[in-house]
């Protein structure tokens, strides 16, 4: 990340924002912030894109935010389930470890407003759901 993503937002307006348990100290790389933990909720109201590992909790998250998803699952099962179903709703792609490279990220960012207008549409159909409170509801009328 520290080689690939200062490379890939070099003389953009565009900041990059990483947040992981193996970031020690905050620090920067040209256009590029890492830090140890970054609150979720707070920033992807703000995201044109989330990078992740495509658990579901993210990918939850940022399609509630209308954020479409670059997913690098690695071998686990439900990752690899999860960016499956994310490139088959048209609102990100799932990446291998030797996709996360200049080329194959820039060619994937530049593809937007495509998945953004389609993140938007599932953000729609999530929020109809009703969320924690309803899954809440739904289960204690089960169990009535």
């Amino acid at each position: 990340m520290q080689r690939v993503l200062p490379q890939v937002f070099a003389g953009s307006d565009v900041r990059c924002i990483v947040g992981g348990q193996s970031i020690k100290t905050a620090h920067k790389i040209g256009p590029v912030s890492f830090y140890p933990y970054v609150p979720a909720g707070d920033l992807l109201p703000h995201c044109d894109w989330t990078i992740c590992h495509g658990g579901q909790n993210t990918i939850i998250q940022s399609l509630s935010h209308g954020v479409p998803l670059l997913v690098f699952p690695g071998p686990i099962f439900e990752r690899r389930y999860n960016a499956e179903k994310v490139t088959q709703a048209g609102v990100g792609y799932m990446g291998e470890k030797p996709d996360f490279g200049l080329t194959w990220l820039e060619e994937k960012l530049a593809t937007q407003n495509d998945c953004t207008v389609r993140a938007a549409e599932l953000s729609r159909r999530i929020r109809s759901y009703g969320g924690a409170r309803a899954a809440v509801e739904a289960i204690e009328a089960w169990h009535s």
